[in-house]
């Protein structure tokens, strides 16, 4: 594998809820699964989240379908004490985005964090993984 990407929860909406704006781009990454040129992962937390809110939008039962579907495309990276430890002693603009950064730079040399809110990431002090959207990345592998 090329590449191991996070997604963060707004990548993963965007395909369960079928967001016309992003839903393209953020598809795309899973159709590159096919190819073999990556590996999705993301935390639990982000699947919890994501359940929330599609369900919110879709019903529960569409939700958990959909949520469920996906799963057998994702690997599943846990957040311990000292992850959210971590966190909470870093200066941040979104405590949340930044779990879920620092729960995916613990797991195994990840190369990209992927999510359409960049903005809350760069205030990150310790900026180990790169973080892009999704129409980012995908420029980025087509001009490798």
């Amino acid at each position: 594998m090329d590449y191991k990407l996070f997604l963060d929860a707004d990548v993963i909406l965007d395909v369960v809820l079928n967001r016309e704006e992003f839903y393209d781009n953020s598809f795309s990454l899973f159709k590159l699964l096919d190819d073999d040129v990556l590996l999705l992962y993301t935390s639990t937390s982000v699947i919890m989240n994501v359940q929330y809110l599609s369900s919110r939008f879709m019903g529960k039962n569409k939700a958990v379908e959909g949520i469920r579907f996906l799963l057998g495309f994702l690997e599943i990276i846990d957040c311990d004490k000292k992850i959210l430890l971590r966190a909470y002693n870093t200066k941040c603009r979104d405590i949340e985005d930044t779990v879920q950064y620092f729960t995916a730079i613990n797991a195994d040399r990840l190369s990209h964090f992927i999510t359409r809110n960049i903005i809350d990431y760069r205030d990150i002090e310790e900026n180990y993984l790169p973080v892009l959207t999704p129409f980012q990345f995908l420029k980025l592998i087509k001009s490798t």
